[in-house]
């Protein structure tokens, strides 16, 4: 018990001086520095409310939770008055960000991540699309450091964002896989070791939760011929819905607006016929590779299924086909354990 209450006592803690913002990560809101207290040579927060008086207390967090789906911006203040040693780290945040203690290419990490940068005269602002594809809980980081910069009644503070991607899983098909090339460990809870499925190309392969991908079937881009057609069968069986297409180099999505009109009994259809009453969230790239989706499900509702395509050139001889169909029963699945739970304890109770 007492170490329930202490966990608790800290998350409350680490809140009680994290930035409550909702849409940004802006450190130009309030000064980024902390006072210098002569008398006992000891820094001391500017606010006691949003900072704690600890070792750390030069330090101001701003703190985000996403599984994808979501656009993240960070504003951090140009070097002036004040700001004299300010940096932003990684320079070229959200490109590169900090994870596991090392600066990392964020497309390396997440497929599908797209990058905004702008600037006025005394501030960064960087942008990112964090998409569905976060295959394990991760956290990374992006600073502004002004710890650099020495003032007669202050020194800098660092005003760090950091974003907790919690995993997802995809139902959808990743024909651009490089799961050959790549021998990273980071996110992985099996520090490294490859997946079943690594090095197959097959329609029945699908990824475990100690891979590198967030869907439930991908294909190794190097592995597949423009020649040969490859069908690609999901099965959505949770109420909580993130679809994915990805489409190897050389290829487009068909339809162009997949996730948002459909094929369907060899006609496009929108989505929204198969889908009734639903709020949908779509995104497609702009080079039409790579397409998204999310939605939630009803208790054990399970609208018609519908395919997508990869093609090449425009032409569907040899298309790289997705197939979706529904099995939500999650419910039934719940009734099904509790019934065998009480036969179980049925057992015991005349064995006894």
């Amino acid at each position: 018990m007492q170490l329930v209450i202490f966990a608790i006592v800290q998350f409350l803690y680490f809140f009680s001086f994290a930035y409550k913002t909702n849409d940004d990560c802006d450190f130009t809101r309030e000064p980024l520095n902390v006072a210098w207290n002569n008398r006992n040579n000891a820094l001391a927060p500017v606010d006691m409310e949003d900072e704690p008086y600890d070792n750390d207390n030069n330090i101001k967090y701003c703190v985000k939770f996403t599984k994808g789906f979501e656009i993240l911006t960070f504003i951090c203040p140009k070097k002036g008055i004040n700001y004299e040693g300010i940096e932003m780290r990684p320079k070229e945040c959200f490109e590169k960000i900090r994870i596991n203690g090392r600066d990392e290419n964020f497309t390396e990490i997440l497929k599908g991540s797209i990058f905004e940068s702008s600037e006025t005269d005394s501030i960064i602002i960087r942008r990112v699309f964090i998409p569905p594809t976060i295959y394990a809980d991760m956290v990374i980081e992006c600073t502004c450091d002004n710890s650099l910069t020495f003032k007669e009644n202050f020194i800098g503070a660092r005003g760090i964002m950091r974003v907790h991607l919690k995993r997802n899983k995809i139902f959808g098909c990743d024909f651009d896989s490089n799961i050959d090339g790549d021998d990273s460990t980071y996110g992985r809870s099996d520090g490294g070791t490859r997946n079943k499925c690594e090095g197959r190309l097959d329609n029945n392969c699908e990824e475990s939760k100690s891979g590198r991908s967030a869907f439930v079937k991908y294909y190794d881009k190097s592995k597949i011929r423009s020649n040969e057609s490859i069908t690609c069968n999901v099965t959505i069986n949770k109420k909580e819905v993130y679809l994915g297409l990805i489409c190897p180099e050389g290829y487009t999505i068909y339809p162009s607006d997949c996730f948002e009109n459909v094929l369907y009994e060899n006609k496009i259809v929108n989505i929204k016929e198969l889908l009734v009453s639903h709020d949908i969230k779509l995104h497609i790239d702009k080079k039409k590779r790579m397409s998204f989706a999310t939605f939630i499900l009803n208790k054990n509702e399970n609208p018609k299924g519908f395919s997508c395509q990869c093609v090449k050139n425009n032409d569907n001889i040899f298309p790289l086909q997705a197939n979706f169909e529904y099995a939500n029963y999650e419910s039934f699945s719940l009734c099904t354990h509790l019934r065998y739970f009480v036969l179980l304890l049925s057992l015991l109770v005349l064995f006894l």
